[in-house]
């Protein structure tokens, strides 16, 4: 095919380009990831009939001491997605962390748009000799309607000290589900 010059310029490949550029917006939008705020936060969408979910947090704590050391939060929701709200049937952490700190989980709880229930009220401690901690915590079934958002959240408290006493803080983490 031969071209034509216009001004200097290749009418032919401007026209390559714009259909280029035309079926890069027809394609769909590639799905976005989990919105994610270290130590704080992850939100994910989840769908109707979906039965589990398993979101992770990463906490990197630099006490006043001066050593840093890090976590790893997993939690799994064991479910029901409906339209309106999530049944939670149980829920499993796992913690890692390979620092020698000792962990503390502390309330545990879960909120929708109508209430919340603590799933383990009091401490669960991490030990720092116990590397990988799983725990999963079985109760009846609650049904949780989303709030105004979208969401039905669980918040966890975390706090973390080295067993020389050097304290790493403490904070709550946020694992939020979205009903899309």
């Amino acid at each position: 095919m031969k071209l034509k010059r216009f001004g200097g310029r290749v009418i032919g490949m401007a026209a390559v380009a714009v259909a280029a550029v035309a079926s890069l917006l027809a394609a769909p939008a590639p799905a976005m990831a989990d919105a994610y705020s270290p130590c704080i936060a992850v939100e994910s969408n989840v769908t109707v009939g979906q039965t589990s979910k398993t979101q992770s947090i990463t906490c990197v704590k630099k006490p006043a001491c001066g050593e840093s050391w890090g976590q790893i939060y997993d939690v799994t929701w064991n479910m029901v997605v409906y339209k309106g709200g999530i049944t939670v049937k149980s829920m499993k952490i796992t913690v890692t962390h390979t620092r020698g700190e000792d962990i503390v989980l502390g309330d545990k709880i879960i909120r929708g748009g109508s209430g919340e229930i603590n799933i383990a009220p009091g401490k669960t401690i991490v030990p720092a000799a116990q590397t990988s901690f799983t725990k999963t915590f079985d109760f009846t079934d609650k049904y949780f309607a989303k709030n105004s958002l979208g969401f039905v959240d669980f918040w966890m408290a975390i706090s973390s000290t080295k067993a020389n006493g050097c304290n790493g803080g403490g904070n709550w983490l946020r694992y939020g589900l979205k009903i899309v």
